[in-house]
């Protein structure tokens, strides 16, 4: 940006006044000074009709004039209004919480919306899930050592990540998955991405899955249902890793293993604090 030419003025005095208090030897200098005073003027005249700022920090005050006031700037917070010092709001915080991501099974992946899937059906069934006393804190702080300071966002995307760790080794992440159990569990399919059964809405109050819709495949009804079964676990068990089998063998068989994929993928959760 271009500045204006500073230019510093006597005061008042006038160039005749001048004059007459200085001897002849010296008149050659004011007259240079009283040409370059006149240039400046006019430079000064024709900047302000040009529209340019003033560079007031180069002018002199005047005698008496008083200084201006400045006023401190405020840091900008990124995603806030602007003049807002205030942080984000909680909800803000919440709606921002990311997922954590985890490593794909051979060429397949656990999908985005399957998270997001997990986190609705504890918003209508399973609330418990994220409060009160169903949740088992010795597994959550083994798991998550700040669970308990988590807010309820992030809580929920705690449980996302752990469906996502046991659902490997239930289905490989492939939705369409189906596996035929032998005599002890009357030849049922366990099926989808953590390997239901048609009768399962039966046992467990918010389970969704329905033979007349055919819906055990779609993952939305899957872990919707696997949510509801989930708590009932909690209830029965108080633990999310069962001495012996409730419903998913592999929360017993393959507990080492789970706990390593998820606490390998949970250091892409800032709040755990791994």
């Amino acid at each position: 940006m271009k500045r204006r030419t500073p230019c510093y003025p006597m005061f008042g005095t006038t160039i005749a006044a001048q004059t007459a208090l200085v001897a002849p030897a010296a008149f050659a200098a004011i007259f240079t000074l009283s040409v370059a005073l006149s240039a400046c003027r006019q430079t000064i005249e024709s900047e302000k009709h040009s529209g340019l700022p003033r560079d007031e920090s180069q002018v002199a005050p005047t005698p008496g004039a008083v200084p201006p006031t400045f006023v401190q700037s405020v840091p900008t917070v990124v995603g806030l209004p602007a003049g807002s010092t205030q942080p984000p709001a909680k909800d803000a915080q919440e709606a921002s919480t990311a997922f954590a991501r985890v490593r794909p099974q051979q060429a397949r992946v656990w999908k985005d919306e399957w998270n997001v899937f997990v986190t609705s059906a504890i918003d209508s069934i399973g609330a418990d899930l994220i409060s009160g006393p169903l949740v088992p804190t010795s597994d959550m702080s083994a798991l998550c050592p700040y669970f308990s300071k988590a807010s309820p966002a992030q809580r929920k995307a705690f449980w996302a990540l752990f469906f996502a760790s046991f659902a490997r080794y239930e289905s490989g992440y492939d939705p369409r998955t189906r596996f035929r159990e032998d005599a002890s569990l009357n030849h049922v399919y366990s099926e989808g991405l953590l390997q239901l059964s048609y009768g399962d809405e039966n046992n467990h109050a918010g389970c969704p899955l329905a033979k007349a819709k055919g819906n055990v495949l779609d993952p939305k009804a899957n872990l919707t249902c696997g949510v509801a079964i989930m708590k009932n676990q909690l209830k029965k068990k108080r633990s999310v890793f069962t001495a012996s089998h409730y419903y998913w063998s592999v929360l017993t068989n393959k507990k080492a293993e789970i706990k390593r994929d998820f606490t390998e993928a949970a250091k892409g959760l800032a709040f755990c604090g791994l």
